[in-house]
């Protein structure tokens, strides 16, 4: 999936108006429309770890055998590691990975150990990545917030569904070329409560032609003793060391 630059020639007065149109429909209840501002905060606020929290795992791939996976959040970044040798620090639009042992910056867009995961569907979700976030639904999954991502990305609109008690992403669709193109869809799931808020066990995509699906199970614990910045990627690996190479079967 290509990038897109910066300028694009999109007009954002049109895409608004087709966020209109997508939230039109819906008839949102008042005690979720009354507030979307706040609504749109507490998400912010909630994708910013409190304290330091980290995530052993396994990322099960459509082609190839599973690897073992680390996640390490800490405020709005994300130490990547993978048993491929994937190394990388994401944050909302930028993306740094350890190629030969020197951190060099690399497309948001980049694609994680042969799968249909980005490095960008790992960093954490803010507002502040869409041109112009809207409050375009309210059903049993939860409230869904849809918009144009600010480039640089892969993608041409998100509908991310989010839990309104928790402030926790719970489901992402991504459009690609177009607002039409749906192309594929995140589910978390099994949210558990570590360091003051709420982690997925479980991050599924689902790639839809050809169908595909990329499964993260992941073992989530406080990690106050690491610390993770471009240093990270010059130093040793994580992966292994002070937690489960796996996480748990289910």
């Amino acid at each position: 999936m290509a990038a897109r630059g910066r300028d694009d020639g999109a007009d954002p007065s049109w895409l608004a108006s087709v966020m209109l149109v997508l939230a039109a429909p819906f008839g949102l209840p008042e005690a979720r429309a009354a507030d979307p501002k706040a609504l749109l905060a507490a998400i912010d606020a909630a994708a910013r770890a409190r304290v330091v929290v980290r995530a052993d795992g396994e990322l099960e791939r459509p082609d190839g055998p599973p690897l073992p996976i680390l996640l390490v959040r800490r405020g709005t970044a994300v130490y990547l590691e993978a048993g491929d040798g994937t190394r990388a620090l994401l944050k909302p639009g930028k993306a740094v990975m350890a190629v030969g042992g020197i951190p060099r910056r690399v497309p948001p867009a980049t694609v994680l150990a042969n799968t249909d995961v980005l490095f960008e569907d790992l960093a954490p979700f803010t507002t502040r990545r869409l041109v112009m976030p809207q409050v375009s639904d309210d059903g049993p999954v939860g409230v869904a917030v849809t918009g144009e991502p600010r480039a640089p990305t892969a993608y041409a609109l998100l509908v991310v569904t989010v839990d309104p008690e928790r402030a926790a992403v719970v489901r992402a669709k991504y459009y690609v070329g177009s607002v039409t193109n749906l192309v594929k869809m995140r589910r978390d799931r099994e949210l558990v409560d570590v360091g003051g808020r709420s982690w997925p066990d479980e991050i599924t995509v689902e790639h839809f032609r050809p169908p595909r699906t990329t499964r993260l199970r992941l073992a989530w614990r406080e990690a106050p003793e690491l610390r993770i910045g471009l240093a990270t990627l010059r130093g040793p690996g994580l992966l292994g060391a002070g937690g489960p190479a796996t996480a748990p079967a289910r």
